[in-house]
């Protein structure tokens, strides 16, 4: 099967009265059917940012720019980054970031796929030794006190773990 094909039959799973267009309601109860289980008022925004036409549905474009990010066109591209000496929150964020993004976190399911292999307990949220080992595994060479800076970043709520939402909030940025 091709990718195209692959990505036609993927929309018609969401699309499930077969209009062309996928609602709100429609991708969260997909998501809900694979395990992710979010609040309307967490995931409206998100949808809303990939609905570039504002006509409250994602079409089969909008849809593969979930799935590949917004260079839905250069599917499979990956650009090469720089190396990053990190010395400050935000140079170690950046720097994390572009090697999430090179390990497929180019959109909302790849994000959620790399916190999920991230999450070895399942438990919804990443603890520090959970994130090292993600930090680790994305080839980042980063001193463990970097590490624990990085995660201090992306533990928004200071609860002492990330929970999902500040893990894509980190990666992908405030949505507007």
């Amino acid at each position: 099967m091709s990718e195209e094909a692959c990505l036609v039959k993927m929309f018609k799973f969401f699309d499930v009265t077969d209009r062309g267009a996928v609602t709100l309601q429609q991708f969260m109860q997909v998501l809900e059917k694979i395990g992710f289980h979010y609040p309307i008022q967490q995931m409206g925004p998100v949808f809303a940012s990939y609905d570039l036409d504002g006509n409250n549905l994602l079409d089969f474009k909008e849809f593969t720019q979930i799935l590949y990010g917004k260079n839905a066109g250069k599917i499979g591209q990956v650009a090469r980054q720089q190396t990053v000496a990190p010395d400050t929150a935000e140079q170690l964020v950046a720097a994390f970031r572009a090697k999430l993004l090179m390990r497929g976190a180019k959109s909302i399911m790849g994000i959620g796929r790399i916190f999920r292999i991230m999450d070895d307990d399942r438990s919804g949220s990443l603890n520090f030794n959970e994130f090292l080992k993600g930090v680790k595994e994305s080839k980042l060479d980063m001193a463990i006190d970097d590490v624990r800076g990085l995660f201090a970043a992306f533990d928004i709520n200071r609860d002492g773990s990330v929970q999902y939402d500040e893990f894509l909030r980190m990666v992908r940025g405030d949505l507007n």
